[in-house]
């Protein structure tokens, strides 16, 4: 899930650009001034899955088959849902770059390495701010803005691959959203070191080592929420 045009364009400092569209931060989050790498994890995207169930508890209607013919029930909306996303893809090696306290390390991690530093991320809680995931990204094509008017310099007939990037979230467009929602639809104008993509917690993350293999198959879940301590 790599659009390099538009991704590259989304160029960080000091030549630690953004060139994937999948990845994860770290709940110390993204350091501006260090490039858009910096406490983040890329993912090899094979696909992505992104589930969003309603739960609406209903009560049958004594009685309203004997009178209608045609028996119902009452939904009650509490607006409850639960939101996860699930990915498989590859671990290959690459350059992690932290930034921990001031302190900034640059480093490239062969995939295993790679794999533990996901494994012992996903162990670790959400008080460990420099070691534990909160926030997921996941960058896709968008024509349409907040408006519902065409992006600047994008069509209708615009191919997706020449669209800007914009990061998935749950936020509706001005025209359809509740006064009271919290943030507007995703902009075009977001950099790429304040993406806000989905926070929330891993909730499970496994590992396929292939002897022979220089990569590593992974798959993981992600589940949005909001995170007291992260």
């Amino acid at each position: 899930m790599v659009n390099s045009r538009t991704v590259m364009s989304n160029a960080g400092t000091d030549g630690y650009g953004l060139d994937h569209t999948v990845f994860l931060q770290f709940s110390a989050g993204n350091d501006t001034s260090n490039g858009a790498l910096s406490n983040r994890v890329m993912l090899k995207a094979e696909d992505v899955g992104i589930s969003t169930s309603r739960q609406v508890p209903q009560i049958p209607i004594p009685f309203s088959g004997t009178v209608t013919g045609e028996s119902t029930a009452l939904s009650i909306d509490l607006g409850v849902a639960r939101k996860s996303v699930s990915i498989n893809g590859i671990i290959t090696d690459q350059i992690i770059k932290k930034n921990i306290d001031g302190t900034e390390v640059i480093v490239n991690l062969t995939a295993y390495e790679v794999a533990q530093l996901m494994h012992s991320a996903v162990d670790a809680s959400s008080f460990q701010r420099n070691q534990n995931f909160s926030r997921l990204f996941i960058l896709y094509p968008s024509r349409v803005g907040d408006n519902y008017g065409y992006r600047a310099g994008i069509a209708q007939n615009t191919a997706q691959d020449l669209c800007p990037l914009v990061p998935f979230d749950y936020k509706s467009r001005a025209l359809d959203a509740s006064p009271a929602q919290i943030g507007s639809f995703a902009s075009d104008d977001e950099t790429s070191s304040d993406y806000r993509g989905i926070t929330g917690v891993v909730e499970q993350f496994s590992t396929n080592f292939i002897a022979g293999q220089p990569y590593i198959g992974f798959s993981l879940t992600f589940t949005q929420s909001f995170v007291f301590s992260g």
